[in-house]
């Protein structure tokens, strides 16, 4: 992906983290949320940094979603809370 470019995940049948932890499949799930924490670790996508007084952080959850035929585990950590945020690119 390009530095402008946004990634769109369709949430519609996604499974919340209790949900997917609730399942007889939750190591899988687990899985794929050590593999996301990695490739965000080693592509350096974020430091954890203590915030500024007065800041309030950008909060995220967890989005879980298997493939349509459950082959695949995808989940990855979307961004939410964001208001009046504007960019001049």
């Amino acid at each position: 992906m390009g530095l402008h470019e946004v990634l769109v995940f369709d949430t519609e049948d996604s499974l919340t983290y209790a949900e997917a932890m609730d399942r007889p499949d939750s190591d899988k799930w687990l899985e794929a949320m050590r593999s996301e924490l990695q490739s965000m670790y080693d592509n350096t996508v974020w430091n954890l940094v203590v915030p500024l007084d007065g800041v309030k952080p950008i909060t995220n959850k967890w989005v879980f979603k298997e493939n349509r035929h459950g082959l695949k585990y995808d989940c990855l950590q979307s961004t939410t809370g964001i208001e009046n945020v504007s960019n001049k690119f």
